[in-house]
């Protein structure tokens, strides 16, 4: 166990010496804010979908296409309020990789709820798993 103390040692003087210093996101401060204005927050959505036995029930969905009027009421974000509703870029990434990834092999659908949610949206590619 000695040796993995003297290790980890080894293996930190070297990121420190050619590691560049981890710098902090350009909107960390912004994405601090949103945190500290939404720490006592109530989860209203959480709140629904526990009361209403949501998450152990099939709710019912339609395909849309980019034609389709349920498009309109989706609100258009710009890349920085993703980034603050998301709190950081992690998820921004990982989405615009995701995409690219099922939009290139062209086997995808894009599913609305019909119900009590509106606008709650489900993605399924070919390979019919579902994200929710």
């Amino acid at each position: 166990m000695t040796h993995m103390f003297v290790d980890i040692r080894i293996a930190a003087a070297l990121l420190n010496t050619f590691r560049e210093p981890l710098k902090d996101h350009p909107r960390a401060n912004d994405i601090l804010q949103v945190l500290n204005e939404r720490i006592h927050m109530a989860n209203s959505l959480g709140d629904y979908v526990i009361e209403n036995n949501i998450n152990r029930q099939r709710a019912s969905f339609r395909i849309i296409t980019s034609d389709d009027n349920a498009l309109l009421q989706f609100p258009e974000l710009t890349e920085v309020e993703l980034l603050l509703i998301s709190l950081g870029s992690y998820q921004i990434k990982l989405a615009r990789s995701y995409l690219s990834e099922h939009v290139r092999n062209g086997m995808y659908t894009i599913e609305i709820c019909i119900g009590a949610i509106p606008n709650l949206v489900r993605y399924q590619h070919k390979y019919f798993r579902r994200y929710c």
